[in-house]
């Protein structure tokens, strides 16, 4: 019997980090989204995941999935640690404190790996201390990690996005370390040459097919 790859995507929104789940090969089992529209989308891009829109902190991992997926993986609200916000980046703001949230589940569930993302703010939040401490309470549940800022850009995303990662895999599981250095970095691909293959049209053209033009 072949083995399930089975995923779960906490903090979902519409489903990004799902979608490229499944182009891994992997199986979205379970997502989680408190805003009704992104989990309505996430809904209609996964047909086949269970999906609880419910406020995170209200759920009990075991009563809604079973233990030991392959993957867990999200990203907590991020606003907080924006360095594009000046008001509410502190320890004041509640949604800052919602990656315990992840940690518990990580806890309960114990997956053989976790993907955590969040904006690079994260990392240097707090002089920096504040991702060690999420890094070091992540590895004293028996996982061994690597955590380290990546840019889109550098994937074929038409965009200079950088976002912050942290993976881990259970130490009990044996493997080798996960090695950021090993990712296959492609050509950086500007908007302009993102677009220069799409039809030409007129201002007010209502086509609904169009064939692509000829490079």
């Amino acid at each position: 019997m072949s083995r399930k790859f089975t995923a779960v995507d906490i903090f979902s929104g519409a489903g990004g980090m799902s979608i490229g789940s499944v182009m891994a090969g992997l199986d979205p089992i379970l997502a989680i989204e408190f805003d009704v529209h992104a989990a309505k989308t996430y809904e209609t891009n996964h047909p086949k995941t269970k999906v609880l829109q419910k406020d995170i902190k209200t759920v009990n991992p075991l009563d809604t999935t079973e233990k030991y997926p392959f993957i867990l993986f999200g990203g907590p609200p991020c606003q907080g640690f924006s360095a594009a916000n000046t008001k509410t980046r502190n320890l004041k703001n509640p949604n800052n404190w919602m990656y315990k949230e992840y940690l518990r589940f990580v806890k309960d569930l114990e997956p053989e790996w976790f993907l955590f993302e969040n904006v690079i703010g994260f990392r240097s939040f707090g002089k920096g201390k504040f991702a060690i401490e999420v890094e070091e309470e992540l590895k004293s549940l028996g996982y061994e990690t690597s955590s380290t800022v990546l840019n889109a850009a550098n994937f074929g995303v038409p965009q200079d996005r950088k976002r912050f990662f942290i993976v881990g895999h259970r130490i009990d599981k044996g493997g080798v370390k996960f090695d950021f250095s090993t990712l296959r970095r492609e050509k950086i691909v500007s908007v302009g040459e993102a677009l220069a293959d799409l039809p030409s049209l007129n201002n007010g053209d209502k086509i609904e097919e169009h064939s692509y033009m000829e490079r």
